[in-house]
């Protein structure tokens, strides 16, 4: 298949990347990614995540790739479609302008949940690593992560209290909260 050729010739490869770039591959590998077969869709987000470089970023995000790769990461049929998608996300959010995107299309939920519920390690340390990211560009952002957070823990895991008093686990992935001695948490 041809997204995953690309793939394979962009691999830690910059000039490859630019002249595949140039030859204006972007905007088909973000078509693959809406309505492609399933194979297509994940050469074609391995092959986006090889690209997602400061240089081509820009260009991705105009094309509307944002959108299908947190499509990906939340409802791929596989771990490798998750993999590349959470992989994209993370090289995806270190421009404010880029995490804007991510955040406009619910991507935060996605990563929250990837972080604390993924299939694999990889998964998990990808939806972490692009957390990171998005905390970083800026403390709004980073109240946005939060809240997220606190929203996936509230919808989605009962949470126990464990033994020490003021420590709450919660079944499901293993995050914790810390309450104070009322019960409150901090």
């Amino acid at each position: 298949d041809a997204a995953a050729s690309l793939a394979g010739l962009m691999f830690k490869n910059e000039p490859n990347k630019k002249a595949i770039a140039d030859a204006q591959a972007i905007g088909p590998l973000v078509q693959l990614m809406k309505s492609g077969t399933a194979e297509q869709k994940e050469h074609s987000c391995r092959a986006l995540c090889n690209l997602a470089n400061p240089t081509h970023r820009p260009t991705m995000v105009k094309l509307g790739a944002i959108g299908p790769v947190v499509a990906l990461a939340r409802d791929g049929t596989t771990d490798r479609q998750k993999e590349y998608a959470l992989a994209a996300l993370c090289n995806l959010t270190l421009e404010k302008s880029d995490v804007e995107a991510v955040v406009k299309v619910d991507g935060l939920a996605v990563l929250v949940a990837a972080q604390h519920q993924g299939a694999t390690a990889r998964h998990k340390e990808s939806a972490q690593k692009a957390l990171e990211n998005i905390e970083k560009t800026s403390k709004d952002l980073k109240k946005k992560v939060d809240a997220a957070v606190m929203k996936h823990r509230s919808k989605n895991h009962t949470l126990v209290l464990h033994g020490a008093p003021q420590e709450r686990k919660c079944k499901e992935c293993g995050c914790k909260e810390w309450v104070d001695d009322n019960g409150e948490e901090e």
